[in-house]
C-alpha cells in the first residue's frame, strides 16, 4: 500500500512539473531542437538548461539553446530568450536576452558571454 501510494505520489509531481525546454515555441520556431551527439554536447547542454531553468519557467517567457562548435573545438551554447505577450501573441526579444556560453570539448565550463 505505502509503495502504490509512493508511486502515485512521484507520478502527480513529475507530471506537474514539466520542463521549459517541452513547451510550444513560438518565439524560435524557425531554430530547429538542440541535439547533441557528443557527451561533451551533452553535458554542454544540460549545464546551460539548468542554468537558465528559473528565467524560463514562466509562462510568458520562451527560451530557446542553439548548439555551435567555435575554435579549438569548443562547444558553444546559446541560450535566448523572448517575452509572448498580446492578443494574438507576439513575440519581444528581452533586453540582454541572450548569453553564449562556452565549453572545453569534453564539456567543462570556460565562461559566458553576455548579451547586451
Amino acid at each position: 500500500m505505502i509503495k502504490c501510494l509512493a508511486i502515485a505520489g512521484m507520478v502527480i509531481a513529475t507530471s506537474g512539473c514539466a520542463s521549459w525546454s517541452s513547451k510550444p515555441q513560438l518565439c524560435f520556431s524557425d531554430n530547429p531542437p538542440v541535439n547533441p551527439t557528443s557527451a561533451g554536447e551533452i553535458k554542454a547542454v544540460k549545464f546551460v538548461e539548468r542554468r537558465v531553468a528559473a528565467t524560463c519557467r514562466p509562462t510568458d517567457v520562451e527560451c530557446n539553446l542553439q548548439l555551435r562548435h567555435g575554435a579549438n573545438d569548443q562547444i558553444e551554447v546559446i541560450a535566448s530568450r523572448a517575452l509572448v505577450a498580446g492578443d494574438p501573441p507576439a513575440c519581444t526579444p528581452l533586453e540582454g536576452g541572450f548569453e553564449t556560453y562556452v565549453f572545453s570539448a569534453e564539456g567543462e565550463y570556460i565562461r559566458v558571454v553576455l548579451g547586451l
